[in-house]
């Protein structure tokens, strides 16, 4: 038997970005003809485009050679109200995010809980795997949904500028048919607050744990940790007024906090001096 055939194909490890290229390179010889195939397809968050090629010589009629060559390139339009953005083919329910107004970098974007990985010699700043991206300020990213289904869209917190609102980085939606969401990743910008806990002879109380509790809204609390150094910081927190406690010292004299708008911004409250009443 004088027919044969040999594959070589390379497969994609992620939906989007520079690891969704997948391709493969084919020969077949048979009696009557032998054929080269290449196949290739890569995926952007904003298109997927493809390339196939064939070659094929016919042996039994003698009617020479013919070669094939089709590039492909296709695109989605998602809107929700004015807001719209373009992403590859898309046919179902999807949602439409963008990120904080103080986004620096794009944003990566999942679906379910799974947590993003890096490997270490990343160095475009993003995870190895997402299937949306947001790529910058003002930017848009489309996240494919399945209609009448819970689905969990999960934002790479790492991503995501100083300020941001560590309770808008995963949202749960249940799409109706061909429903489209707006979402705003992170929320917008809030204060960042940086302090430092001392006791009354000023020794830096580290490895301390506590909370700031808003005066207010409701009772809010906000945890947080200090390092070894007594230093701590809070990645966002809205203006108010807040009480300081610590787990260690429930018996602490009040501190409280008034916390400026500074959106992003740094606000340091200095020393804090525990006193252990």
């Amino acid at each position: 038997d004088s027919n044969y055939a040999s594959k070589l194909s390379y497969r994609p490890t992620s939906l989007v970005g520079r690891n969704s290229l997948a391709g493969s390179v084919e020969y077949i010889h048979d009696e009557k003809s032998n054929k080269k195939k290449l196949d290739l397809r890569y995926r952007h968050s904003r298109y997927e485009a493809s390339l196939n090629a064939r070659d094929t010589i016919d042996i039994d009629t003698n009617k020479g050679s013919f070669q094939q060559l089709n590039i492909g390139f296709n695109t989605s339009i998602a809107c929700v109200g004015s807001s719209c953005a373009t992403s590859y083919p898309i046919d179902d329910s999807f949602a439409l995010v963008t990120g904080p107004s103080n986004q620096e970098k794009p944003i990566a974007i999942n679906n379910g809980f799974g947590q993003f990985k890096y490997t270490s010699n990343s160095d475009n700043g993003l995870p190895d795997n997402y299937i949306a991206l947001i790529p910058g300020k003002g930017g848009k990213a489309v996240v494919p949904l399945d209609s009448y289904r819970y689905q969990n869209i999960n934002v790479d917190e790492s991503t995501l500028p100083d300020g941001y609102d560590s309770e808008k980085t995963e949202f749960e939606v249940f799409p109706r048919y061909h429903q489209g969401f707006f979402v705003k990743a992170g929320g917008e910008p809030a204060t960042i607050i940086d302090g430092m806990l001392v006791d009354q002879s000023r020794k830096p109380l580290g490895y301390k744990g506590g909370q700031l509790v808003s005066l207010d809204k409701s009772e809010k609390t906000i945890a947080f940790f200090s390092n070894k150094a007594g230093r701590f910081r809070v990645g966002s927190i809205q203006a108010g007024s807040y009480r300081l406690e610590l787990f260690d010292y429930p018996d602490m004299k009040d501190i409280r906090i008034s916390v400026p708008d500074m959106k992003g911004q740094v606000h340091d409250v200095g020393d804090l001096v525990v006193i252990d009443e």
